[in-house]
């Protein structure tokens, strides 16, 4: 696996043919909580859209209008899905080296 695919913190893991079994393990962790997530259709993702519920009555228009964006949650959710791309690019990159 590439140097460039996994944290800097692993980069001193690799042995001299290129090979580091934490890499690996980082990986599969990584796949596994992007399956999880995957399959749950995101459930545990940051919602970063603030305001009340719709009572299901009132205009919706205007409740939309009333709905803000928290940035830092925003910021959070952008991670969690770039977390979700990265995992499944790695699955197609490396998925069929893991059998080995």
């Amino acid at each position: 696996m590439s140097k460039e695919d996994v944290p800097e913190e692993l980069h001193n893991t690799y042995d001299e043919n290129g090979y580091s079994e934490q890499s690996y393990d980082w990986l599969l962790d990584e796949l596994v909580w992007m399956f999880t997530a995957t399959s749950k259709d995101f459930e545990d993702e940051p919602r970063f859209i603030v305001g009340d519920e719709w009572d299901g009555e009132s205009n919706l228009n205007k409740h939309f209008r009333a709905l803000t964006i928290n940035e830092e949650k925003k910021a959070e959710y952008d991670a969690y899905h770039k977390r979700v791309d990265n995992a499944w690019r790695l699955f197609g990159a490396y998925g069929r080296t893991l059998w080995d």
